[in-house]
Formats: C-alpha cells, structure tokens, sequence
C-alpha cells in the first residue's frame, strides 16, 4: 500500500472471504473484493476493517464500483448482477440471467448496464426497471464488452 503497509491485513489466511479479487477505489482509501465465499467486501485500506458485506447466492465473478463510488456493481455464478448501495448495503436491483455472469459494466448513463454471460450472449440492461432491453448473440464465448467513447455503440 501506499502508506507502507503490506496488503497482508487483507490475507486469505486471516480472512477466508478474499480469494478471487481485489480492487482499488479511486479514493484509494477503499478495497472492493469477491469471493467464492458469495460475497463482496468493502474494506477501509488503513484499518483493514471490513466496511460492508453484500451477498450473492453463489460464487462472485467480479465487482465495480459507479463513477461516484455511491454504488458497486457486482455479477455472479447465482445468474444475477446486483446493483448496490455501499453506504446502506441494500440491493437497488438485481438483473436476472439465464446462465453464470462472466462479467459487468457501466454505461455512462448510470442507468444502462452490459452483462455477458456464458451462453455467449451480452444483456443491455435498464437498473431502474430491471428489465432487459435488447440481447446481442454471439458465435462463441464472450470475454469483455465495453462502450464507444461517444457512448453511442456497444461492443462485445
């Protein structure tokens, strides 16, 4: 860590929940992780206390957090993304899939989400109303999918 401190405080031996990744928060005083475990954890840097535990019903694939780092979006093996609110730990939305969520992310709008999944298929998703706006099918599987930088097209 920047402070001079080891990472250790965050160590599988100490705490079973962290085994498949991290990642920095732009405040730099925050960890987000996910887990098999079914969890994402929300860790103060300098403590090393957990802040926040939000959970799934089966393994997690990843997690991000919203531009205002008021949010993290987070997908799964249980077929959902979650959309949550870090300071109350509630679930906003969950985004149901018809197979595991390989990955997950933000439009710029707040409101529109991309999920590819491993059916080869990636859902343009609308958070407020839960529902799916259009499906794009693929060949094989998908690995990422990102926004152009205008925001006007997908790819996947």
């Amino acid at each position: 860590c920047g402070d001079g401190h080891s990472v250790d405080r965050f160590d599988n031996n100490r705490d079973d929940s962290i085994d498949k990744g991290l990642v920095w928060w732009e405040d730099e005083q925050r960890i987000s992780s996910w887990s098999d475990d079914k969890t994402v954890g929300v860790w103060d840097v300098a403590s090393g206390q957990r802040l926040a535990t939000l959970r799934h019903d089966s393994s997690v694939n990843g997690a991000v957090w919203s531009q205002d780092e008021q949010r993290i979006l987070s997908w799964s093996d249980d077929k959902t993304v979650g959309v949550w609110d870090v300071a109350s730990g509630q679930r906003l939305a969950t985004l149901r899939h018809d197979s595991t969520v390989d990955g997950a992310v933000r439009r710029p709008d707040p409101q529109r989400i991309l999920a590819w999944i491993s059916d080869s298929a990636v859902g343009v998703w609308d958070v407020a109303s839960g529902q799916r706006l259009a499906t794009l099918r693929h060949n094989s599987r998908v690995d990422w999918a990102a926004h152009s930088k205008g925001h006007t097209a997908d790819l996947a």
